[in-house]
């Protein structure tokens, strides 16, 4: 339950003197978690430690996604009939590959 991240493939602009965005894409993998991806391990590697603002990730086919700040959570969901659900705990989702992320954090 990971998201998978190339850290050569990341790119970084400042925005203010305490503030940036960093654009990179992620992999998903094989068993989606309820409540999200943990991005811990992502925003853990901000040196100095920095407080992310918000996160946007591009649609992939079907599924949209949703940061939760307050759990730092990478959230999928399925669209259905004009309505997104969060995508089911367990699911396959290593063929969405290449998601576009941007960090805003300060």
């Amino acid at each position: 339950m990971a998201v998978s991240y190339d850290n050569a493939a990341i790119n970084s602009d400042r925005v203010a003197q305490a503030n940036f965005i960093l654009h990179l894409t992620i992999d998903l993998d094989d068993s989606y978690p309820t409540g999200g991806y943990p991005l811990t391990a992502l925003t853990d590697e901000f040196t100095p430690s920095y407080t992310v603002l918000n996160i946007a990730a591009a649609p992939s086919g079907a599924y949209y996604f949703g940061y939760d700040r307050a759990n730092n959570k990478l959230m999928v969901f399925e669209g259905t009939a004009g309505a997104n659900a969060e995508v089911g705990n367990g699911t396959d989702l290593q063929t969405v590959t290449g998601v576009e992320l941007t960090i805003w954090a300060e």
